[in-house]
């Protein structure tokens, strides 16, 4: 999307610059460099993530034929949504992740302004945007037997700077409007146990839009862990 109404400051190029970007994602991740910043994102409380990690081990996924999002790879997909109830309770019976999210989201960024969750489970490279969005994004990543360092979500600026990010059992607030992937990953046993589920909370609300700046809110991550909801405590692997 264009830069918003009134950025015509000394950002404005850079601005722009990102939404042409947005629309040029690499064809195959790119592999590992150096000059990558690589960041951890802000650990889970600890509750509502293992909450969150049972009720999506329950998530009833669309069948094959319905799985498939164009441009990535991903074993098994689907949304939520704030208005859509009925397709709500087939994929997520009695609403217990859509609850557990909501919780991660009052713990981590209560202002976040969200219309919509998308879950997957063993999302792999698949260099994309989401194009839909309007905001920030909130991204989390919940699972087992996986090796450490890998799985990382990654982003690739207006520049072509790429940061990657720890996600497990962590979140980052981020701007999905930019191309972005994920590392490849396979199992810390060296077999095929590898289980890994991603969490998008999204915007797609144009009252809530908001230029694309950047593709991670450093800021946010420098801010720490928020306060724990009655005596939490968070996920500290």
């Amino acid at each position: 999307a264009p830069a918003a109404a009134g950025d015509r400051g000394p950002g404005a190029k850079k601005l722009a610059a990102a939404a042409t970007l947005r629309l040029a994602a690499p064809a195959s991740p790119p592999a590992p460099s150096p000059s990558d910043v690589c960041v951890r994102g802000r650990p889970l409380p600890e509750a509502p993530a293992a909450r969150l990690l049972r009720a999506l081990r329950g998530v009833r996924w669309p069948d094959g034929q319905r799985v498939a999002r164009k441009g990535v790879q991903v074993e098994r997909y689907c949304t939520l949504g704030r208005s859509s109830t009925r397709s709500n309770e087939a994929f997520d019976p009695g609403g217990l992740v859509w609850r557990a999210v909501a919780e991660c989201v009052a713990a981590l960024c209560p202002s976040l302004p969200y219309t919509q969750v998308a879950l997957a489970k063993n999302f792999r490279g698949s260099p994309h945007v989401d194009a839909r969005d309007v905001t920030w994004q909130l991204a989390l990543a919940v699972g087992t037997g996986y090796a450490p360092n890998t799985a990382r979500l990654c982003f690739v600026d207006a520049e072509g700077q790429v940061t990657r990010v720890d996600t497990l059992n962590r979140a980052v607030r981020c701007d999905g409007r930019f191309p972005h992937w994920v590392d490849e990953y396979g199992s810390d046993a060296g077999d095929d146990t590898v289980e890994r589920y991603s969490v998008i909370v999204y915007c797609t609300a144009k009252p809530h839009a908001t230029a694309p700046l950047c593709p991670v809110d450093h800021a946010w991550l420098a801010a720490g862990a928020a306060a724990p909801l009655d005596g939490e405590k968070f996920v500290t692997v």
